[in-house]
């Protein structure tokens, strides 16, 4: 038989399980229209068990005439839903929603480009992941223009319109389920075009969610594989360019006994220029050789771009996709080469781990 602290400690212990288990749990409403006059039944699953090939169902959703028939329920943690028929094919544009501890207002209307799109309010992270939809459309903008007036690739234009959101999504909602779901729909382009990037991006992410993401693990595990040729100790890659009727090479200017920058950019990415062109200045005499890499557009634009702003180091004109692959680049990026050939760094600017280096050599 039990004794009397034994079975007073159990039962403290049962109370305070039941609480914690109480306390994970979170409390969801679904609300509001989706702007469609249309009445339906859709079947609701949970996103991340879907993509991790669960498609676990966590409900029945009931639209009358574009009003959403109250969803409530419990979830253990919070959770992004997907609602469909029963072929998976049509959403009404419920993806993404978010299902947290109170309630998530949707309203569907058309946007300034007439595209139906459903606005999610009433917690912080309902609003957020509306706020990253939006980010999503101001990149699809920059994509329009990239690709309409100066001629870029659309598949490096893309991934360079997703970055330039990605950092301040990144930076706000590494620790929560948006940031989780922006590398799943959003970054993917990003992790195609640069794995380098790609990996830097999941590192943002906290833990908890690669851990129960075995599809982004899985991603991350792929983009080591592809950077670890050019990661940070490693030897370099070659690659040449046809220039003033001469081949170019990469070896004509690492490998020499010299501290060698090289700057892979594009005269519709210039943002660090300028700071390379300072550090350039500011440690030439010191032994610092920088090398601008131009990417992603016909040499000419490039050479009108360094005349126009009088670039005093070397350049690469027209460097080829293939070359980018070989470092994992895409867009602008910064490799520090050793003396010897070896990176010593990379990076996307000079405020961080080149920046810092570049101090330590040179001090």
């Amino acid at each position: 038989m039990k004794s009397a602290y034994t079975l007073v400690a159990s039962l403290l212990l049962f109370a305070f399980g039941a609480t914690t288990a109480s306390r994970a749990e979170i409390h969801f409403r679904l609300e509001g229209n989706i702007g469609q006059d249309v009445t339906d039944t859709l079947e609701v699953f949970d996103e991340m068990f879907w993509e991790n090939g669960g498609g676990i169902s966590i409900g029945t959703l009931y639209i009358n005439h574009g009003e959403i028939v109250p969803f409530t329920g419990t979830l253990p943690k919070t959770a992004t839903i997907f609602a469909s028929d029963e072929h998976l094919k049509d959403t009404r544009g419920l993806s993404m929603i978010v299902l947290t501890e109170g309630t998530t207002h949707l309203e569907g209307k058309l946007n300034e480009y007439g595209n139906h799109v459903i606005i999610q309010s009433g917690n912080p992270l309902a609003e957020a992941m509306t706020w990253m939809n939006e980010e999503r459309t101001r990149g699809i903008e920059r994509l329009f223009y990239l690709n309409g007036s100066l001629g870029v690739p659309v598949t490096t234009a893309l991934a360079v319109a997703d970055d330039s959101s990605a950092m301040r999504i990144m930076t706000a909602h590494g620790n929560d389920i948006v940031g989780a779901k922006y590398q799943k729909h959003f970054a993917d382009k990003i992790q195609q075009y640069s794995p380098y990037r790609g990996l830097e991006l999941l590192d943002m992410l906290n833990p908890e969610f690669l851990a129960r993401s075995p599809w982004l693990q899985e991603r991350r595990e792929k983009m080591m594989g592809l950077v670890a040729p050019t990661s940070e100790g490693m030897m370099y890659r070659d690659f040449a360019v046809e220039q003033d009727g001469k081949t170019i090479h990469l070896s004509d200017y690492v490998g020499h006994g010299k501290y060698v920058l090289v700057d892979f950019w594009a005269s519709w990415l210039p943002e660090e220029v300028p700071n390379v062109v300072a550090a350039y200045k500011k440690y030439k005499r010191k032994g610092l050789q920088v090398v601008g890499a131009a990417i992603g557009e016909p040499a000419e634009r490039s050479i009108e771009y360094v005349s126009k702003n009088q670039i005093p180091y070397p350049q690469m004109y027209g460097v080829k996709e293939e070359s980018q692959n070989l470092y994992g680049v895409l867009g602008q990026h910064l490799i520090l080469f050793g003396p010897d050939g070896r990176i010593v760094a990379r990076g996307h600017d000079l405020s961080g781990k080149i920046g810092q280096k570049l101090e330590e050599i040179f001090k």
